[in-house]
């Protein structure tokens, strides 16, 4: 049975960097929901426009990734998906009829002002203020109930992103071994 590790937080945590690394580290394959949108944004231009994009096209990218790279790896780590119920039931169903399982959900947690310096420092088009602000009341209106389901399934794995890049994947290491 194949495994899929998520990695959950607010904008700016460091979501993609902590999957890349921990994927490089022991030889998963990372999927960054965020990425497979860029890639479509040429199609699609609600991502420009720092909206989220429907449903259904997160959901047709996600399952062609995951059904191209389960094939191929063992643990897939999924990044910035699922951020809400629907999107999640959708996972837990895809993972139901796939052979696959949800083996942990990392939660990097970071404070606003935190999550607003290091967007500003990275510089990316997406991420002028009024998006920041969009993406933040986002995250907790619609992503945050579904930390919360996780969090009673037991699969939750709370980090603190506040720190190094190095001290911050320590303690996701340290969290997810056993």
């Amino acid at each position: 049975m194949s495994s899929i590790i998520i990695f959950m937080g607010a904008t700016g945590a460091g979501k993609s960097m902590m999957a890349r690394r921990l994927c490089q580290d022991y030889g998963y394959q990372h999927i960054s929901s965020g990425e497979l949108l860029r890639q479509h944004s040429s199609q699609d231009l609600d991502l420009a426009r720092g909206q989220l994009v429907d449903a259904k096209i997160v959901e047709t990218l996600v399952a062609a990734a995951l059904t191209k790279s389960l094939h191929e790896y063992e643990t897939v780590v999924l990044d910035g998906f699922p951020r809400d119920a629907s999107e999640a039931q959708w996972l837990a169903n895809w993972t139901g009829s796939h052979n696959s399982r949800i083996k942990a959900v990392v939660w990097l947690t970071i404070s606003r002002k935190l999550s607003q310096a290091r967007l500003d420092a990275r510089g990316r088009s997406d991420d002028s203020a009024s998006t920041f602000n969009r993406k933040w009341a986002q995250y907790k209106e619609q992503t945050m109930p579904v930390v919360r389901e996780f969090q009673d399934t037991g699969l939750i794995r709370e980090v603190s992103a506040e720190g190094s890049p190095h001290e911050v994947y320590e303690r996701i290491i340290k969290v997810l071994t056993p």
